[in-house]
């Protein structure tokens, strides 16, 4: 869809999106029909095998985006990690499957291991904090930021835990989390 009818004719919505975001353009500034299919447009996910999983930020990007993508993309990560692995594929995926606790054999054990990242990924933070009768508006907006922030840090922790398994390294990072607790 482009955004016929405005002085915006010219711009995609992707580039509209682009161009709100940079405070380019105000939400304001748009026809309500045009403001409809801009939130209504949702841009095209990133293939996960875009991701080069050698490289560490890559693998963290990738993880990222799986979260972003959820359950529906599964296959096509345990794919793209297969095909990313060196051999013998079966054994490492059997260390990355030991390594989370999560066990199984092969592509199995990258099913698992991706299905606890998510669950865990998504439950990162906890609930959201509830108001109480006597918080004002500033104390909950406080405490929701506090859980956001928290919640944030607890899925920076799993994404850097999670990619050091992908990479072979994951029981020499949580040796190193155990240790700074003490």
């Amino acid at each position: 869809m482009t955004t016929r009818g405005t002085s915006y004719d010219h711009l995609s919505l992707a580039e509209l999106d682009v161009r709100l975001g940079s405070g380019e353009i105000m939400l304001s500034d748009l026809p309500k029909p045009l403001i409809s299919a801009w939130a209504a447009w949702e841009p095209d996910p990133v293939p996960l095998t875009s991701f080069v999983l050698s490289d560490p930020a890559h693998r963290e990007a990738f993880l990222y985006e799986y979260c972003a993508q959820g359950e529906p993309s599964l296959f096509a990560a345990v794919s793209h990690i297969w095909d990313s692995l060196a051999e013998p594929q079966d054994a490492r995926c059997i260390k990355m499957g030991l390594a989370c606790g999560t066990g199984g054999k092969g592509k199995m054990a990258l099913v698992l291991m991706l299905r606890q990242f998510l669950d865990r990924f998504i439950d990162a933070g906890g609930p959201m904090p509830r108001a109480g009768e006597d918080d004002t508006i500033h104390t909950y907006h406080q405490a929701a930021m506090t859980h956001f922030a928290n919640m944030a840090a607890e899925e920076a922790a799993l994404v850097e835990y999670y990619a050091a398994v992908l990479n072979g390294a994951a029981t020499s990072v949580a040796r190193q989390s155990k240790g700074s607790e003490s």
